[in-house]
């Protein structure tokens, strides 16, 4: 907290994501209002990264995050030649 604090003393427009090995409500809204952005609890994803991420920075999700993956059948996969481009 002590570290939190004084980034945000010295750099009033930093966004900080906060990081925590323990599940605890109060900690969670105690580092929210001592000026982190957002909360992240042990054990997380690349996704729960990427969701706090875009919402920080009011970003848009990558254009291919609503494109379903290819898929074929087994049968199409083993009849189909291996193609390598340089």
């Amino acid at each position: 907290m002590a570290t939190l604090t004084r980034l945000i003393a010295r750099h009033p427009n930093v966004k900080i994501v906060m990081i925590f090995g323990e599940a605890s409500e109060e900690r969670r809204r105690s580092v929210l209002r001592h000026g982190a952005v957002a909360f992240l609890q042990k054990p997380f994803f690349p996704a729960d990264i990427d969701r706090e991420l875009h919402a920080v920075f009011g970003l848009r999700p990558p254009g291919l995050a609503d494109v379903e993956p290819l898929r074929i059948g087994k049968a199409e996969a083993e009849a189909a030649p291996l193609q390598w481009s340089a």
